[in-house]
């Protein structure tokens, strides 16, 4: 069939050229709707009679001094009935500046444009406060995702009436500084990721988000953090770190309360060794969460000690409408339903407090997906028996029973090295006994969805 999707490289070029020729400047592909196009040495411009009036995505990636006076003559050959545009650069250095004005004039002559992704792999092509501004007067572009700089001065507002999804990349001043003074009455999703010094930049770059306007309407929210790049674009790990104090997940998160109508969060790429969590904290996480959320992923963690799996249960108890949830890791930690000698070793380590699913918590609870990012290779603890896998297998399912466990055995598989055997892994084997005590109240006659 005719593909719908072309990827170029510079041994192509002449090749395109040639067959274009000799079909008379007329395109061979009528039917292709994305073009993926890197300018590199060696290769050209794409003819224009290549793209055909279907076209409607379009994807150009650099690695020449001055990107942008190229990227703009390509654009222009082509239809104007383009929908979404990224332009952006691999290179890891950066550029002398180029006119990203220039980037902003290309997407605003596009008058049926609907989503624009401007990216570099530094700051090179990072958009100013008047450049967002002018891409805010556009009456077409719904879902911008753009790295700014220079916002930490800037007391102007910056309007994007018509944008229901935001992508801001930058330096955690310049987002604080933006988020407020931004004025986006239409957003639904925003995605903050922000180079910072420390844990605390980051906490008041979530305290400016919390207090904006913006807030109250979001239905998506992704959060991350890397740590601060120096000003020739490679990591700083010399630079002097003020000092900083020790920061609990719940106190980071807490200004999202105001966030009535989220339906998915996300925190992932947290390098802070100082922001830290705990069982009481998951708790205090879980009661705040909006019951509106359906979705939350919590990938942040990259410092043991891992929570506990028991901690759970405050998701069942408080996120009555959660669909999918996600950590980067738990430990398959006993629960107190077994007699095992494992169980009464290790049991004291275990959080003390109402393990055991109460009355409060539903039978029914909807939650379909649970993960963890090491689900492929975590094994079973050393002394764990298979009492103890069956204990938290009927845990797992008198909290949630209606796990698909199709689709998790679907992710512990392609989450796995192929090296790897799954079937090993310790929450494949809890899987199994979910299924098994499933099977048991079905056989009881108690209901199961």
């Amino acid at each position: 069939g005719i593909p719908d999707n072309l990827d170029c490289h510079p041994e192509e070029y002449k090749l395109i050229c040639t067959i274009i020729g000799h079909n008379k400047n007329c395109t061979f592909l009528p039917s292709l709707r994305k073009i993926g196009w890197a300018l590199r040495d060696g290769n050209g411009l794409l003819p224009p009679y290549f793209a055909p009036q279907a076209l409607h995505s379009l994807y150009l990636t650099h690695s020449s001094a001055n990107p942008t006076s190229a990227q703009g003559d390509l654009v222009q050959q082509y239809t104007p009935f383009i929908r979404t545009l990224s332009i952006g650069s691999h290179l890891l250095m950066p550029l002398a500046r180029p006119n990203s004005l220039s980037v902003v004039e290309i997407a605003l002559s596009l008058k049926y444009l609907e989503s624009l992704r401007i990216w570099a792999a530094y700051e090179a092509m990072s958009l100013t406060p008047s450049d967002l501004q002018r891409l805010g007067e556009s009456p077409t572009i719904r879902d911008l995702d753009v790295h700014i700089t220079s916002f930490r001065e800037s007391r102007d507002a910056v309007k994007l009436p018509k944008i229901r999804r935001l992508r801001l990349v930058g330096l955690a001043v310049d987002i604080s500084s933006l988020l407020r003074h931004i004025k986006t009455p239409a957003l639904l999703d925003l995605e903050l990721s922000c180079n910072a010094i420390n844990a605390k930049q980051f906490v008041d770059l979530v305290r400016s988000l919390g207090g904006a306007p913006l807030a109250q309407n979001l239905r998506s929210l992704s959060l991350s953090a890397s740590r601060y790049w120096n000003s020739e674009g490679t990591y700083d790990s010399d630079v002097t770190y003020e000092p900083d104090s020790v920061w609990y997940l719940s106190t980071l998160l807490r200004p999202c309360i105001n966030m009535v109508k989220l339906q998915s969060f996300e925190l992932s790429t947290i390098p802070w060794e100082n922001v830290i969590t705990d069982g009481d904290d998951i708790r205090e996480i879980a009661e705040w969460l909006p019951n509106s959320l359906q979705r939350l992923s919590l990938s942040h963690l990259h410092y043991p000690p891992w929570p506990p799996l028991t901690l759970l249960r405050h998701f069942a108890r408080h996120c009555p409408n959660l669909i999918e949830l996600e950590f980067l890791a738990l430990r398959l930690d006993p629960v107190p339903c077994c007699d095992s000698p494992w169980y009464a070793d290790h049991s004291k380590s275990s959080e003390p407090d109402d393990i055991v699913p109460s009355d409060s918590i539903k039978g029914d609870h909807p939650l379909q997906i649970f993960r963890t990012g090491d689900m492929w290779r975590r094994s079973l603890p050393e002394g764990m028996e298979q009492e103890d896998v069956k204990a938290i297998g009927e845990y797992l399912h008198s909290l949630f029973p209606r796990l698909d466990l199709v689709r998790m055995r679907d992710l512990v598989k392609r989450n796995r090295p192929p090296t790897c055997r799954c079937f090993d892994s310790g929450y494949y084997l809890v899987l199994n006994q979910i299924e098994k005590a499933r099977e048991k109240r079905r056989r009881e006659g108690v209901r199961v969805s």
